[in-house]
């Protein structure tokens, strides 16, 4: 599944919407990057180029000009070449550029330099990806080529802009269609955890878990995974981006899991913590009761004009409250001070959450200190946790090892919030029922 021609056409019609006359716009692909040798990584289109394009092929750049009457779009892209395409696959040419990607005017990548003074020339205003410095040295050569002509009568713009501070802000606001979308990638994702916490046995090892999620997510149609997922039992789960995936599951072993698919270049982003045996411990059920209750009280807060902060401090607070009763911070003090202390800090180390999107940590403002208003369209993961690492002295014994976080995607909406990631046993009860039924299957 792609995004579609016609999603891109209206992402199109928004940016111009708040161009100026003169502007021009210019977006770069994606190029390939090398793994290793002459072997490349599967390629992965750039998210900006994506957005406002649908456009799957690397080494293309991208052009929007808008005059007084007319917004013209431009796409440069690789060249038909038969015998690079037996090695590397379709390539739609100029041609296709327009009559598969809607563009305006299409030529070869082979004209960019030869082209992109002419179009620079008399514009007011380019606005382009400065933080792309290869990009930039290109662009800074084209600026020069209509410099060395401005005795002829060439002009030069003055002004530069860079692209993201105008096309993240669009890209944090999703429509009902790019919703959609991000929800088909949240449930592919909750059917390979669904798969996992079947499968995920004590004597498995966490790289046949991970194998198991990534192959679930290309069986339902998704391109890849949205970032490298996480598969920690016991107290690999305490180091927040656990990665190596390559211990044997134990007896009484907690499995924390976080991993999403990407959808039509939109990411999910899942963490589940179930018990490998089928049944929480007696402290392992303290302690992820105690994340459920906040993440759940967070979620419904998840509403316009909230904010990171706000739910960061709430999400801090509960779990204070949580720590209390479970013997990890002083049961006397009030919150208050403990949260004057951070006395959360040693098990609860990381904020609330984040935008999603086309990025799993998606573009966008936090507002200073994250203190900007939710709007409907919005999308957001909360994820707390509680991590007791083996050596934490000061915890009771029993819940050292304990890692628990509980992660949903959530989209802010005019009323209630839209969990995107429905679907999953997430109660202790669901969790030991699920896991009855489908292992005894």
């Amino acid at each position: 599944m792609y995004l579609s021609t016609e999603a891109a056409q209206r992402h199109r019609a928004r940016l111009a919407n708040t161009l100026q006359t003169g502007d021009l716009v210019i977006i770069p692909a994606a190029r390939l990057t090398t793994r290793n040798n002459d072997v490349h990584h599967r390629f992965r289109q750039d998210s900006d180029f994506y957005y406002l394009t649908a456009f799957p092929e690397p080494d293309a750049v991208a052009v929007i000009k808008k005059q007084k009457t007319t917004t013209t779009y431009i796409l440069f892209v690789l060249p038909k070449n038969p015998e690079r395409e037996v090695w590397d696959g379709y390539r739609c040419g100029t041609e296709g550029a327009v009559t598969e990607f809607d563009a305006d005017k299409a030529y070869s990548v082979d004209e960019l330099d030869e082209i992109m003074p002419n179009l620079i020339d008399g514009s007011t205003r380019v606005i382009y990806p400065m933080s792309d410095s290869s990009f930039d040295q290109r662009f800074s050569s084209w600026r020069k080529a209509v410099l060395a002509k401005v005795r002829l009568g060439a002009q030069c713009p003055a002004t530069f802009i860079n692209l993201g501070s105008i096309i993240h802000e669009q890209r944090l606001i999703k429509d009902d269609y790019e919703l959609d979308l991000m929800e088909r990638a949240g449930q592919i994702s909750v059917a390979a955890h669904r798969a996992a916490m079947t499968a995920g046995k004590p004597g498995c090892s966490e790289h046949e878990l991970e194998g198991l999620i990534e192959g679930e997510f290309r069986k339902a149609g998704a391109q890849r995974f949205a970032y490298p997922s996480i598969v920690a039992a016991g107290s690999n789960g305490c180091v927040l981006h656990y990665h190596d995936n390559d211990t044997r599951i134990e007896n009484g072993d907690l499995l924390l899991i976080d991993a999403g698919c990407e959808y039509a270049g939109y990411a999910s982003d899942i963490t589940v913590t179930w018990p490998a045996s089928g049944r929480f411990s007696d402290p392992q059920q303290r302690v992820y009761e105690a994340v459920l209750r906040v993440q759940q009280e967070v979620v419904d807060a998840v509403r316009p004009g909230a904010t990171f902060n706000q739910l960061n401090t709430m999400a801090c607070r509960g779990l204070l409250r949580e720590m209390q009763e479970l013997g990890l911070v002083d049961a006397h003090a009030s919150i208050d001070e403990l949260m004057e202390k951070q006395a959360y800090k040693p098990y609860y180390m990381h904020s609330i959450g984040h935008w999603i999107g086309m990025d799993v940590h998606d573009v966008g403002s936090y507002g200073t200190e994250r203190k900007r208003p939710f709007e409907p369209g919005m999308v957001v993961t909360i994820e707390p946790g509680l991590y007791i690492p083996l050596d934490a002295d000061d915890a009771p014994a029993e819940l050292r090892g304990i890692a628990v976080r509980i992660e949903d995607d959530i989209a802010v909406t005019d009323h209630a919030p839209r969990n995107l990631t429905y679907g999953l046993p997430r109660s202790v009860d669901e969790i030991h029922r699920f896991m009855d039924e489908t292992r005894a299957s």
